[in-house]
């Protein structure tokens, strides 16, 4: 290290009451609220800051606009290595091939990396990004799984999960796994997806493997 200093960065947007973020502090508290989001980017952030020894503060007006600003310390260093090699993990054993999971989730960035995942495991992805498009979906055609955001907009995921199974009863199919995506690290969380009649529980973020053990307790065997 040559050298070290530090940098404050701001990006602004308004300005008004000072605020440090708290976890899952959001305007809008409703599971089917219309903006996305769980209320953790914020505090994630803000302990990266702290991790390069600096501090982070939001300054927000309702309506208006939000002012972030972080400063933090970091070093200068020489030529960057050349010839870096990744490390890439191996691929997590095999579920059935050519599983059809439809993927309930309004995020894009969500979207993007579930569908890859998943299509890494061998299986065909669909993707709704709210609770209506869900049910619409397993109105027209049957899944092998669903993967089910609970916090969505218009219909949440519960609402939903609902209408799936009044919809598979009307209809006399079997019931359809259904697998709670949540960030939601609270104590009764899995009760309630459980309670709204899904079957299983995988908490955001979660890894290949974390994926491929859930859905391999749920799909069929082929």
């Amino acid at each position: 290290m040559q050298q070290t200093q530090s940098q404050s960065f701001c990006r602004p947007y308004g300005d008004t009451d000072r605020a440090s973020p708290k976890p899952f502090a959001q305007t809008d508290h409703h599971m089917s609220r219309k903006v996305g989001g769980t209320g953790l980017g914020l505090t994630i952030s803000r302990q990266l800051v702290s991790l390069m020894g600096g501090e982070m503060s939001v300054e927000s007006t309702p309506g208006r606009g939000s002012t972030f600003r972080f400063n933090a310390w970091f070093g200068r260093t020489g030529n960057p290595p050349e010839n870096i090699e990744m490390e890439i993990a191996a691929p997590p054993a095999d579920l059935p091939k050519g599983a059809r999971i439809l993927v309930v989730e309004d995020n894009e960035t969500n979207q993007i990396v579930a569908k890859g995942m998943l299509q890494k495991l061998g299986c065909r992805p669909q993707i709704a990004i709210d609770g209506a498009q869900a049910d619409a979906a397993t109105a027209r055609e049957q899944f092998d799984a669903i993967l089910m955001d609970c916090q969505l907009p218009l219909l949440d995921g519960n609402q939903a999960t609902q209408e799936i199974r009044r919809l598979e009863a009307e209809r006399n199919r079997p019931p359809v796994p259904i697998i709670a995506l949540t960030a939601h690290a609270i104590a009764g969380e899995r009760e309630r997806c459980l309670e709204a009649r899904m079957n299983d529980y995988l908490s955001k973020p979660f890894s290949d493997n974390q994926l491929k053990e859930i859905l391999g307790r749920w799909l069929p065997a082929r």
